[in-house]
């Protein structure tokens, strides 16, 4: 038996209006436009996020977003750090005085962590012959058997500073904002770029090439 909708529109019993099927089909429509627009965003992370100074992330304030290239005469004073490596050797950022450093804050409980680990390795040797360091702080994390089976694991060529309260980010202006971050130092160690979000090969050694261009000559 067939019943009228409130259009007006016939259908059959267990069957919806016709007003209405097209309703969901464009409600879905809308959805997968959504779902596409936000894919389409994310995507972008960062490889295009911010590639320049921000008002916001000079001084005191955390950067706005997650990448960050600073002017160099916006740029602030040196970052000074020091201490000793899960190794146990002792380290200073002054043992590289004129040298571009690359700074990477993690934690061995950090995902994202894990997730860009694997991008640093890889970008360790192209660094190295663009003169530039890169070393490691591992940042609040539960204890240093778990930090140093996570450096074997991953088979980190650099080294890194244990800063197990995390103190070492306090004095660093624009202030890092969460784990990973990743500083890039000029020669003067002075935060160059930042990014605080998982870092790729190509988006650290472009922020290189960006933040310190008379130290870097690609091969």
């Amino acid at each position: 038996m067939s019943t009228m909708s409130p259009t007006g529109v016939g259908s059959s019993a267990g069957n919806p209006p016709h007003s209405k099927v097209a309703y969901v089909r464009r409600r879905a429509v809308v959805l997968a436009a959504v779902t596409a627009l936000v894919a389409a965003v994310c995507e972008r992370d960062a490889e295009s996020v911010l590639r320049r100074g921000s008002d916001s992330g000079i001084g005191d304030a955390p950067l706005d977003g997650r990448i960050a290239l600073i002017p160099e005469p916006q740029r602030q004073r040196s970052v000074s750090m020091n201490g000793d490596t899960l190794d146990g050797a002792e380290l200073s950022l002054s043992d590289y005085r004129g040298r571009a450093l690359v700074v990477n804050f993690w934690a061995s409980w950090c995902l994202p962590c894990r997730k860009e680990t694997p991008e640093l390795v890889a970008s360790a040797k192209a660094l190295a012959a663009r003169d530039v360091e890169l070393i490691g702080v591992v940042s609040k994390d539960h204890g240093k058997p778990q930090a140093q089976a996570f450096t074997r694991r991953f088979e980190l060529p650099y080294p890194s500073l244990w800063d197990p309260d995390g103190s070492m980010m306090l004095g660093i202006r624009p202030r890092p904002i969460g784990l990973p971050t990743t500083l890039v130092l000029d020669r003067q160690h002075r935060v160059a770029a930042m990014v605080s979000a998982p870092i790729t090969r190509t988006t650290l050694l472009d922020l290189v090439t960006d933040a310190v261009p008379v130290l870097v000559t690609p091969a």
